[in-house]
Order: C-alpha cells, then sequence, then structure tokens
C-alpha cells in the first residue's frame, strides 16, 4: 500500500486507502468513472488532483470555479460554456483517454436547484461512455463536514449519478498517515504534522518556511 502516487502525481500524498484507488486510475485512466465527485473537507488536495488528472488525461481540459457562477449556473451563457463544440476541437484519441475533461470546483456552493441543471448533460456524458463514444469525464469537488455530508451536500439526482471518493483522513489513519509524511516534510515534526492534518497546503507551507529560514 502506498501513500505517494504515480508520476507524475508524485507530489501529492494521501492515506494509502485514498492513494490506492487514485493510483488505479492513474495507471489506467479509462477504468474511472465519467462523473466523479471527490468530497471531503477542505486542504486534502482534491482540487489539485482533479486539475492534474483531468489536464494530464484529456485532449481538451477545463476548469471552472462553482463559487463563481451561484447565481447564473441555469442560465444558458453558462451551458455554452460547460459544453466544448465538438465541431471546433481538434482531436487525438489515440494520445489521450479523454476527448474532454471538465473539472466543477467549489460544487458544494451551488443550491440543489443550481445543481439539478447538469442532470442532463450527466446522462448525456453517462450515455455516450457506455455506448463508447465522446470519451468525456467531470470531475466534481465538494467540501463537506460532519453536519454536511456528501448526501445533504448534493441534490438526490446528482449524488446518483455520480461515482464519489471520500478524501477525509480517518482517525485511526491519522498517526501512521504522520508518521510517513515526516519523510517527505523533514522540516516539521510529526506531532506539528498531526495538528495540522488533513490541512495539506498547510504542512507544505510551514515545511517550506522552515525551510527557507534554516538556510
Amino acid at each position: 500500500m502506498k501513500t505517494k502516487l504515480e508520476p507524475p502525481f508524485d507530489e501529492l500524498f494521501f492515506v494509502p486507502r485514498i492513494a490506492d484507488e487514485l493510483n488505479r486510475y492513474i495507471t489506467n485512466p479509462a477504468e474511472i468513472p465519467p462523473i466523479v465527485c471527490l468530497y471531503g473537507r477542505p486542504g486534502l488536495g482534491k482540487t489539485a488532483f482533479s486539475k492534474l488528472f483531468a489536464k494530464t488525461n484529456a485532449e481538451h481540459y477545463q476548469y471552472i470555479a462553482m463559487n463563481e457562477h451561484t447565481r447564473d449556473s441555469s442560465s444558458n451563457a453558462f451551458k455554452q460554456k460547460l459544453l466544448f463544440n465538438r465541431h471546433t476541437l481538434r482531436m487525438s484519441p489515440e494520445n489521450h483517454a479523454f476527448e474532454t475533461a471538465t473539472v466543477l470546483d467549489e460544487f458544494h456552493n451551488l443550491s440543489h436547484n443550481s445543481q439539478d441543471v447538469f442532470k442532463v448533460m450527466f446522462d448525456r456524458i453517462i450515455e455516450n461512455y457506455h455506448n463508447n463514444k465522446n470519451h468525456d469525464l467531470v470531475i466534481l469537488c465538494c467540501n463537506t463536514t460532519k453536519r454536511n455530508k456528501i448526501k445533504k451536500v448534493l441534490a438526490p439526482a446528482i449524488y446518483s449519478r455520480v461515482h464519489t471518493i471520500r478524501f477525509n483522513i480517518e482517525e485511526c489513519e491519522l498517526l501512521d498517515h504522520a508518521a510517513e509524511l515526516t519523510k517527505v516534510f523533514p522540516n516539521l515534526k510529526e506531532a506539528q504534522i498531526s495538528n495540522w492534518l488533513p490541512d495539506m497546503r498547510r504542512i507544505e507551507r510551514e515545511n517550506k518556511l522552515r525551510s527557507q529560514s534554516a538556510v
């Protein structure tokens, strides 16, 4: 079992349970379902993984921060932004697992009614996937908490259409993960890493600051 992901994702670190599933998709991108939702607390690496996976494996990629579209997500202008015009796209399917990939970050900021706008689009992508047509990928990133769990954050119709990957670190995984991360971030003590987990952004920042101050 690995904590580190396979190249070119090897600067991202997750507990073995998560790394195992992600590495399976990294080594064989075609295995990932067409609509995926990565969820968990902020700072776990959901967005970083999504962006890199989409860029690496798709001929055409776009990233959309949904917190900028909480009011216009049902508009025709936004729908056109979501949909790629295939007549204008250059396709090299032999070089990429997907023709297009879209990362919808901060998807939890949309109301359930606004999320439901995506049902038709998701159904089309899923149908094409099963019929071996237009291999597209959509990755949703959602922040969740103990109170706002994924089934509450996502509209029922959307939840039924996505494959979910839980990024949270379990209590029983915390100590082993912190010990592994001390090998990656040598300027930090295990107790510090344990206190800051799951915020990997802070761990990386603190390690960099201590590295700079030691010079």
